[in-house]
This record gives structure tokens, C-alpha cells and sequence, in this order.
């Protein structure tokens, strides 16, 4: 058996100057490091869970994402492989978007903005990065995944039912098997335990 780790990064940094510079949008947002909170929490994580266990690390482009798998490079004294698979999802060109977008992309797998993705999209290329850290790693050892809240839901989607979905607090419910994977918003730092057979075969899904 092989296990994948799905970590969602920690806590993000939070500014409004940051957030009205003159930066375009998707260097603003792939650039966006942690909060001091997030660097703990990370650290956090990454001694609790992940200290000379794991024997591949992967992270999307996203300076959030790397800087949270930075800790657990360090306990485990690997690299952290940069994958664009990874990639939060693109939203595209947003000036008309409204808060029930999301909701929508979770319930409809072909809508999107121009020029963004939409969820089966998304999907697609996370199942793409998803076979390539299969290969890279033996039976009996464990990778290591730090993505995005959008990214990872879309990717559990292809094993899990959506039961539900609320806008107001973006709680998501999914099931495996007829098992509740998570019925709740993201957390900072999520954790989702995949487990291979063979380099497609899932055997399992559980929330850490």
C-alpha cells in the first residue's frame, strides 16, 4: 500500500495594503506568504504528525503552500518537489463573480469564468500530479501533498459524494463508502489520509 497526505497550507497572511497593491491578481495571490500564526501552526503540524515518516514532499507554486511544507522537509531531511498539478484552482477573470460561484463549481463540474477552470478541470490535472507522487514513491512509503481548499475538494470528488453544501460557511459534506469524510468548512492545515492499493486504486479516504 501507498499513503498521500493532503494537507491544505496554513494560515495566510492577511493585509490590505498587500491586498490593494499594484500587483496583478494571480502574482498577488500565488505570492501571499504565512502569518506568524500560520508559521506556528505549520511547525505545529509538521511535529505532530509528519517527523521522519514521510519520503516524498510535494508543494503547489504557491508561496503559502511551500512555506507550510517547509517544515516537513525539515523533519524528514527531503526536498519539497514543486508541482503545478497543485495549483489552487483559477478563477479567472472575476469582475462579475458573486459569492454563489462557489457553490455553483461544486455542484456544476463544467462551469467556470473565462479564461479560469472549472471543477472537472481541476480535478483532471490533480489526479495527473496525484499519479506522478504514486510513482515516485515504493509500497509502504508516504508522500506528502500541500495544496488548496478549492483543489483538494474537487480532487476528493472524484472518490466522494457531495451530500451538501452550504454558501453561508462554506461547509462542505462528503462521503466515502457511505463514510463522512468531513461535514464542515476547511480548516487551517486540513489533513486527509489517502490510501493506494496500486498507483490508482484507492482503498481508503479519512480525515486527520
Amino acid at each position: 500500500m501507498k499513503t498521500i497526505y493532503l494537507i491544505r497550507h496554513s494560515n495566510q497572511y492577511k493585509n490590505i495594503y498587500y491586498q490593494n497593491s499594484l500587483l496583478d491578481e494571480y502574482t498577488k495571490n500565488i505570492s501571499i506568504p504565512l502569518s506568524s500564526e500560520g508559521e506556528q501552526t505549520a511547525k505545529k503540524i509538521a511535529d505532530k504528525y509528519f517527523s521522519n515518516n514521510i519520503n516524498y514532499l510535494c508543494s503547489s507554486e504557491y508561496s503559502r503552500a511551500i512555506n507550510t511544507a517547509k517544515y516537513i522537509s525539515s523533519n524528514n531531511n527531503i526536498p519539497i518537489n514543486i508541482f503545478s498539478e497543485f495549483n489552487e484552482r483559477n478563477l479567472g477573470e472575476t469582475e462579475n463573480i458573486t459569492e454563489q460561484f462557489w457553490l455553483q463549481q461544486l455542484k456544476n463540474e463544467q462551469i467556470k469564468n473565462k479564461n479560469g477552470e472549472s471543477q472537472q478541470e481541476v480535478r483532471n490535472r490533480m489526479l495527473n500530479g496525484i499519479k506522478k507522487v504514486l510513482e515516485n514513491i515504493k509500497d509502504n512509503e508516504s508522500a506528502v501533498i500541500v495544496s488548496h481548499a478549492s483543489a483538494i475538494t474537487f480532487l476528493l470528488m472524484n472518490w466522494c459524494e457531495l451530500i451538501d453544501a452550504s454558501l453561508e460557511d462554506k461547509k462542505r459534506h462528503l462521503k466515502y463508502k457511505n463514510k463522512t469524510i468531513i461535514n464542515d468548512s476547511f480548516k487551517t492545515s486540513e489533513i486527509f489520509k489517502l490510501t493506494f492499493k496500486t498507483n490508482k486504486e484507492i482503498i481508503d479516504i479519512c480525515r486527520i
